[in-house]
């Protein structure tokens, strides 16, 4: 039977979520995983793997890097005012770069001696492209993330 490590679940998404959730907690601002949109009021991150690629093989093991999609969402009432409007953006705006700066500061993470995973970036954001699940929802503002990280695997 093999030594198995959960990696791209346990020691990429569920890691990532974790540190998201408690840097936004105060904000009540909902952390999941899922490959589809769910609707929330207020403020939600959706997390989801788009791909992993064989970057190196190694003797004991290979490294994978791995693309996974952060898509901040804000669901708030319609804004009565420019002013109101502008709120909104503003904090889409604010909470992206604060998750991007999270992110960032993260880049490479450990707990105790597992190395979960490193070199850590934002490769791109995108505002407001929605998907055919999000255009239907009045007053949703998204924000995209593609995070890219590397990880090592089937370490022996």
């Amino acid at each position: 039977m093999i030594t198995f490590t959960d990696t791209y679940y346990a020691r990429v998404l569920k890691t990532l979520k974790d540190v998201i959730h408690n840097e936004f907690a105060e904000n009540k601002t909902y952390v999941y995983i899922n490959d589809e949109f769910k609707e929330f009021k207020g403020a939600s991150i959706r997390l989801f793997l788009n791909d992993s690629t064989l970057v190196e093989r190694l003797n004991n093991g290979d490294v994978y890097e791995v693309s996974i999609e952060i898509s901040y969402y804000l669901n708030y009432p319609e804004s009565n005012t420019s002013n109101d409007k502008e709120d909104v953006i503003q904090k889409l705006l604010v909470d992206t770069d604060r998750l991007q700066q999270l992110l960032f500061t993260n880049r490479n993470f450990t707990s105790g001696s597992d190395r979960h995973f490193f070199n850590g970036t934002i490769d791109n954001i995108v505002v407001n492209s929605k998907t055919s699940d999000e255009t239907n929802i009045d007053n949703l503002q998204v924000s995209r993330l593609n995070f890219t990280c590397q990880v090592a695997m089937n370490l022996t």
